[in-house]
């Protein structure tokens, strides 16, 4: 397995729900994936206040492996993404809250590096496999199709046959409501 990743659509008071949880079950700590400073910067929620960048969810007996790197076109640094973490996208969430977002969440059991495929260490694995189930159990798998506005002018659509969804997603859905996937 070279990722392990689920897409999902969900509210703002959805992502309080997951925070609320992984702060009460996981040993976990919440860091920027983008910043202006070379190192780790640790926010205390997935909602900040700032929009465009992803929250990474690391392990914190496990801060010391992961790794920046820096991006000189843009003069800032990302997370490193062979680095032991776990994204957790929530961000379109929180730009527009009266519409529902695609989210995702993403992690990286092995990569390649090298010309060699390397495992991250089994103690993250195993947690990262274990707050996959457990986050991805808080969706409900929905099939169906939906049609959505997208693009600039609003006049696209996209069908889906599958998609996970929260529960306050799914009553959106069945309100007429539209998915979102700028």
């Amino acid at each position: 397995m070279i990722w392990r990743q689920f897409s999902y659509f969900l509210f703002p008071e959805d992502i309080l729900e997951i925070e609320k949880y992984l702060i009460n079950r996981w040993d976990v700590l919440f860091v920027k994936y983008r910043t202006n400073d070379i190192g780790l910067k640790y926010v205390n929620s997935l909602v900040w206040d700032y929009f465009g960048n992803s929250v990474m969810l690391v392990k914190s007996s496990q801060t010391n492996l992961v790794k920046t790197e820096f991006i000189s076109t843009r003069n800032y640094y990302l997370i490193d993404s062979n680095s032991p973490t776990i994204e957790i996208d929530v961000v379109k969430s929180l730009e527009f809250p009266e519409y529902l977002k695609i989210g995702r969440l993403y992690y990286q059991p092995r990569f390649f590096l090298e010309w060699e495929w390397i495992s991250q260490n089994e103690e993250f694995i195993k947690w990262a496999e274990k707050i996959y189930r457990d986050i991805k159990k808080m969706f409900k798998l929905w099939k169906g199709v939906y049609y959505h506005r997208y693009g600039k002018n609003k006049d696209s659509t996209l069908e889906l046959k599958e998609i996970y969804l929260s529960e306050r997603a799914i009553e959106y859905i069945k309100n007429g409501g539209e998915l979102n996937f700028f």
